[in-house]
């Protein structure tokens, strides 16, 4: 039986429906996931395809995080599980979607009760837990995030079976095989592991990557192991753990990658804004697309659709077989009234022509004309040279000394006043 991939990512919803049952010409009716506006940090199918669950947030701790369980066919709303207190990094549901398990990056782990749309089990791990996955028929499941080790525990009571210390390094991606022997991982030490469940020995150490491992999936006949990360490459290894093919052509990080129901194609997403699809057979790019920003999830239904998430993108569905896009959100059906093209030009121009102004600035602030100026101020020494006349007024002021020589002559008078005084006493007498 087909199991659905399971992924974790920050992306706005991007779902691709069956061509028989949605295109381009029936838009999608209020309140359904094609207008979901919250973070998706995760999505997943049941075995037949007919529901999907989605998980995410608003904030990565301080916003109440939410796991949505819907009608993949419609795309309405089934129902809105509500619990974690912080953003919800990764969901996965029962082959028969009777039971679901989350987990958020506070490291609260959840088992729900679908139908009945309630908590069934509440876990608390100690740090972030970024991926959960869980056995096709819902007996167990597993979860692993920053301290390295993968937990498998019991749905029904919550109980551990199995502690894997798998890695010294974060986990990125925990996931079993479609038969539910092995549970493969993926991490920061740029590996990818595979551990058997029944006794959590490790069967595989699957190296070549140059950078962190964010992504690892199994083909759904359990035949092809993908793997792919920060260094941009995805390698396909065999059932026998070798390294088969390797797909480059990425420019940025790989964020995740899905494998169609018959194992025969790839769709790869990475943190640029690119979403390809690989034909595996001879490692041929089919289709590449680009988006509005990071592309974070991808999966393929069991119907052959792909679903697709980025940061900002609209919502994207493409045929698989055909690689024709189906349909965006609801928005990309309204009316669109761009700004008109000239507009942003003479933003672009205008820095140009203000940087030769910005140069001529510093000949104006020369101010070369003062130089000029100086030679005006020479006669001032001509001024102090006018002032040499003033010893000549102390010359002239030296007949004041002959004047007071000419008054020398009243003593002259006083005496012969008074010889005058005594040659006349006698003839007074």
């Amino acid at each position: 039986m087909y199991r659905a991939i399971r992924l974790a990512a920050i992306a706005s919803v991007l779902i691709a429906f069956p061509t028989s049952v949605l295109t381009a010409a029936d838009p999608p009716a209020k309140s359904t996931l094609a207008t979901h506006d919250r973070w998706v940090t995760s999505v997943c199918f049941s075995a037949d395809g007919a529901t999907m669950a989605t998980a995410g947030g608003q904030s990565l701790l301080y916003r109440p995080g939410d796991v949505i369980v819907w009608d993949a066919k419609s795309g309405a709303q089934k129902a809105k599980l509500e619990g974690h207190s912080s953003c919800v990094w990764s969901v996965a549901i029962s082959d028969d979607a009777s039971t679901l398990v989350s987990a958020s990056y506070s490291g609260e782990i959840i088992v729900w009760d679908v139908a009945k749309k309630i908590a069934r089990k509440k876990l608390k791990h100690k740090g972030w837990v970024r991926s959960v996955d869980i056995l096709p028929d819902g007996s167990q499941f597993a979860f692993a995030g920053e301290d390295g080790t993968v937990s498998i525990r019991k749905t029904a009571d919550g109980s551990e079976v199995k502690n894997i210390k798998a890695h010294e390094s974060t986990i990125f991606q925990v996931t079993f095989s479609p038969d539910g022997q092995h549970i493969a991982t993926a991490s920061a030490d740029k590996t990818a592991k595979a551990f058997a469940v029944a006794d959590g020995t490790e069967k595989a150490k699957l190296e070549g990557h140059g950078d962190a491992v964010w992504s690892v999936a199994y083909s759904p006949d359990g035949k092809q192991l993908a793997t792919a990360g920060a260094d941009r490459k995805i390698r396909i290894f065999d059932e026998k753990w070798k390294e088969a093919k390797v797909l480059e052509g990425h420019r940025d990080w790989v964020s995740q990658v899905a494998f169609s129901a018959d194992g025969a194609s790839l769709v790869s997403v990475d943190q640029g804004n690119a979403i390809r699809f690989w034909k595996l057979a001879d490692k041929s790019l089919v289709k590449d697309v680009s988006g509005k920003s990071s592309v974070w999830c991808v999966a393929i239904s069991p119907q052959g659709t792909v679903v697709a998430g980025s940061h900002k993108d609209s919502i994207r569905l493409w045929n698989l077989a055909s690689g024709t896009e189906l349909m965006r959100d609801a928005k990309d059906h309204a009316p669109k009234t761009p700004p008109p093209p000239p507009r942003p030009k003479p933003i672009k121009v205008e820095p140009e022509k203000k940087e030769p102004a910005k140069k001529d600035a510093p000949k104006k602030d020369a101010k070369k004309p003062e130089p000029k100026k100086e030679p005006a101020k020479k006669p001032a020494p001509k001024k102090e040279a006018a002032k040499k006349p003033a010893p000549k007024k102390d010359a002239a002021k030296k007949p004041a000394a002959k004047k007071d020589a000419a008054k020398k002559p009243a003593p002259k008078k006083e005496a012969a006043k008074k010889d005058a005084a005594k040659k006349d006493e006698p003839k007074k007498k």
